[in-house]
């Protein structure tokens, strides 16, 4: 990822992504700048999982992405600007 982010927790996340910004999520043991997994933007206009609040888009990344091996729970990032 070519961005600039930073590391924020879950509610500032929760605050920026009912505001309209986009939120990056990746499992808790991967690298931000990783080769295999990279941060997964979310944000409320293009909402891709079956939910439309930050809490089931949250749920449905740990649910499909997170696991004992890239880490159990996923922690959130803003982009610096």
């Amino acid at each position: 990822m070519k961005k600039k982010i930073k590391q924020i927790n879950k509610t500032q996340a929760r605050k920026l992504y009912e505001a309209g910004e986009t939120v990056y999520l990746l499992p808790c043991l991967c690298r931000v700048d990783g080769v295999w997994v990279s941060p997964y933007p979310i944000d409320k206009e293009h909402a891709v999982w079956w939910g439309d609040s930050f809490e089931s888009d949250v749920l449905s990344f740990t649910n499909y992405n997170c696991c004992s091996e890239l880490g159990k729970y996923p922690i959130s990032f803003k982009e610096i600007k």
